[in-house]
């Protein structure tokens, strides 16, 4: 039962932990025109892009939740800001929509450059003249049957620029890789007018994941229990991430001893893996892979009269890992997921559900 306190003990730190967020210093501009300097919730890209909390420190008052129809802008004191962006936005089926959201503003000059993320996946928007376009990934789908537009709409605003036309392809989709694209495109469109870079130091965001799953055929079986911390830097890639947490997975197998005879073996192991995971594939449906190390010891179970030992037995060692699988989303934190793993000796694919806070 150990492992399950730890596991569980885990979960609630982990839960606490997000629910006090920190706050900084910054302000909020109202529709009126109003600008209040006050404290900010730091909040992941999710939130922000729909809705921030200030606290007006002068009146000592809680928090209080703004939305895009009433604060325009809003910036930290650490250098992001924050507008608000209306688009039209063409992805789904039934037709267009306008949306309205909370964008970073990372580049300014002849087309400025915004971006905001949804549901974990990043986007863009840029001002052509009067309107904003929405800039998503071409090279995985960010929603069922919809592509990306991200090559396209780079040759659509490079259309009057050559060097910039020569350098979309090799643009990598990530907030350094387009903001790049956009300073080499705003200094060729109108020499005379500034660019302005809005880059500030990469931050990253914590989250928390916890799965549980199992599987059974014939005399195999296994079930796994595991609850990881987890770290992002969206604006450096999205679909890349740190995890470090605890497992623990009880496999049954089956050996022969010396006569012949069949005989059940129980591996629990027990570890503390580090790992960096990749998202291949992003959006209701996931497909992503891991690798990294862990810490790891096993127990083995059996009437198997002699069965070799090794550093592993009853003793951490240092274990390889690496695994893949896909998860589909079920309900915004809640997934489908199965996944196969290699720690100690190559794991049965386990089915089972996840939970992931951001």
């Amino acid at each position: 039962m150990k492992p399950f306190v730890l596991l569980i003990g885990l979960c609630f730190l982990m839960v606490a932990a997000k629910a006090q967020k920190p706050a900084e210093p910054g302000y909020i501009v109202k529709i009126s025109g109003d600008t209040l300097r006050g404290m900010l919730r730091v909040g992941n890209g999710d939130e922000l892009a729909k809705q921030i909390s200030f606290r007006d420190t002068v009146s000592g008052r809680d928090f209080t939740v703004y939305t895009p129809e009433q604060v325009v802008s809003f910036g930290f004191a650490n250098g992001y800001q924050y507008r608000v962006i209306r688009f039209k936005d063409d992805r789904p089926k039934e037709g267009s929509v306008q949306r309205a959201v909370y964008g970073k503003l990372l580049v300014t000059g002849e087309d400025d450059l915004y971006s905001f993320s949804e549901d974990g996946i990043l986007y863009f928007l840029a001002r052509k003249g009067g309107n904003f376009l929405l800039i998503y990934d071409d090279d995985l789908r960010t929603m069922p049957y919809v592509k990306g537009n991200f090559r396209n709409e780079l040759n659509f605003f490079a259309s009057n620029c050559e060097t910039a036309g020569k350098a979309v392809e090799q643009t990598g989709y990530s907030e350094a890789g387009v903001m790049a694209f956009f300073e080499q495109l705003d200094a060729c469109l109108n020499p005379n007018l500034p660019v302005r870079s809005y880059y500030h130091p990469v931050k990253g965001q914590s989250g928390f994941f916890t799965y549980i799953g199992e599987i059974g055929y014939g005399t195999r079986s296994q079930f796994t229990l595991e609850a990881y911390w987890r770290r992002s830097w969206p604006q450096v890639d999205p679909h890349l991430s740190v995890n470090i947490g605890l497992r623990f997975a009880s496999l049954v197998k089956r050996a022969q001893d010396t006569v012949g005879v069949w005989h059940d073996m129980n591996f629990q192991i027990r570890s503390v893996p580090v790992t960096v995971q990749y998202n291949l594939v992003w959006g209701p449906v996931q497909a992503f892979a891991y690798a990294g190390f862990s810490l790891a010891t096993v127990n083995i179970n059996t009437d198997l009269p002699e069965f070799p030992k090794d550093v592993y037995y009853h003793s951490y060692a240092l274990a390889l890992v690496m695994g893949a699988g896909v998860q589909v989303k079920v309900t915004r934190r809640l997934f489908a997921r199965a996944e196969w793993r290699t720690e100690y000796m190559s794991q049965f694919p386990t089915a089972g559900v996840a939970v992931i806070l951001p």
